[in-house]
């Protein structure tokens, strides 16, 4: 039940992003200054929590894939930023899995 609950509240978590307009989240992914101003401070923190590899790879499919496939743009870009958040999630250990649940949650303040 624990492992269930800190899964899907990391989802949860992480699913902010999903939120986010495809030149929003582009803007994240180049580090882009334009991201001031637009009341995106809990998006950018919880981009900065993804593994530096998962994006990297996400930036590297999305430019490799879209030359493939005959759909929009920002349809592709979307469903690699599910994959994105689903390889950064399945790729924690289960200690960091809960220490980053804590912490998204409010249960611990503790810098990681």
């Amino acid at each position: 039940m624990a492992g269930y609950s800190i899964i899907l509240g990391l989802l949860e978590y992480f699913g902010a992003l999903l939120k986010l307009t495809y030149k929003e989240f582009k803007e994240f992914t180049e580090n882009s200054k334009e991201i001031t101003g637009k009341n995106l401070d809990l998006e950018y923190r919880i981009f900065n929590r993804l593994s530096p590899t998962c994006v990297n790879s996400y930036k590297q499919q999305l430019q490799e894939l879209k030359q493939y496939f005959d759909i929009p743009h920002e349809t592709l870009e979307w469903w690699l930023r599910v994959h994105l958040i689903i390889d950064h999630i399945s790729g924690m250990t289960d200690d960091y899995a809960l220490k980053t649940f804590q912490v998204c949650k409010g249960i611990d303040v503790g810098i990681f």
